[in-house]
């Protein structure tokens, strides 16, 4: 009998939900919306509480291409040694006050927003569950041993260490590009993303969320400049540009979002 995932008890898919409909109130431009989720992440995820442990044990487990396959089975093994420690009872109290309040600030239906690595979160959730049949939890918890121990930049995209060399290799494929002399602000973007690679990468989620408004907010003002609008080609392009910046919200935060927040960023600047 195949068990149904909870997924409201899924402490990484209810972190998603809060990034996903933050995301979404910056592109809305929703400032009051936006405030209170950073309030709720900030709340119910900083570093004294077991959700944030619990977390940090899916980021873990989700990780690609980081490590040799013993070296993934003894972060398998870790990993489970330490979800058997964790205090369930005050880890399901945790849950329910965040998803309380999910439910006040958002809406009972705030959790079917889409979330693109669902199946990867509800897998690393049956690893640890007593309920889940033993071989199925032997399958699952091979896969994500061959998830850990696959070969590094395999697929495009994916990235799971980034260190000084690739960080210069990055800048001056992105100064090739678009410009000897980069802005403030694309200095402070590529800072952000580097050190994403060694947190949980919510600082750089949020620093997008305010980035990308605040660009959004430049380009739509720049279409009711006289000059443009005479332009019809250019008015074309610009529109373009804010279809982009609104398909953020559908986007995971990775390397092509962040190339393509550099790129907006010189445009706003030259217009």
């Amino acid at each position: 009998m195949k068990l149904k995932h909870n997924k409201k008890r899924n402490t990484a898919f209810l972190y998603e939900v809060l990034v996903r409909h933050l995301t979404k109130s910056i592109v809305d431009r929703d400032r009051g919306k936006k405030q209170k989720i950073i309030e709720i992440i900030k709340e119910h995820f900083h570093l004294k509480t077991l959700l944030r442990e619990d977390l940090e044990i899916y980021k873990t487990i989700l990780s690609e291409g980081v490590c040799d396959y013993h070296t993934a089975e003894k972060i398998i093994f870790e990993t489970k040694r330490v979800v058997s420690k964790i205090d369930k009872e005050k880890l399901f109290n945790e849950q329910s006050a965040l998803i309380n309040i999910i439910n006040r600030t958002l809406s009972k239906d705030a959790y079917s927003i889409f979330v693109p690595n669902y199946k990867s979160l509800a897998s690393v959730q049956q690893i640890f569950s007593d309920q889940v049949p033993i071989k199925t939890r032997m399958l699952l918890e091979t896969k994500m041993v061959q998830r850990l121990a696959g070969k590094r930049n395999e697929a495009k995209d994916k990235m799971s260490t980034v260190d000084n060399i690739v960080y210069k290799t990055f800048v001056k494929k992105f100064n090739k590009q678009y410009g000897e002399v980069m802005l403030d602000e694309q200095k402070k973007l590529l800072g952000k993303y580097i050190n994403s690679f060694a947190n949980n990468g919510l600082e750089l989620k949020l620093y997008l969320n305010e980035e990308v408004t605040r660009l959004r907010e430049l380009v739509e003002s720049a279409l009711k400049k006289e000059e443009v609008i005479l332009q019809e080609e250019l008015t074309n392009k610009i529109k373009e540009v804010v279809e982009v910046i609104d398909e953020f919200k559908e986007r995971e935060v990775d390397q092509y979002m962040v190339e393509k927040v550099l790129k907006i960023q010189s445009l706003v600047r030259e217009i």
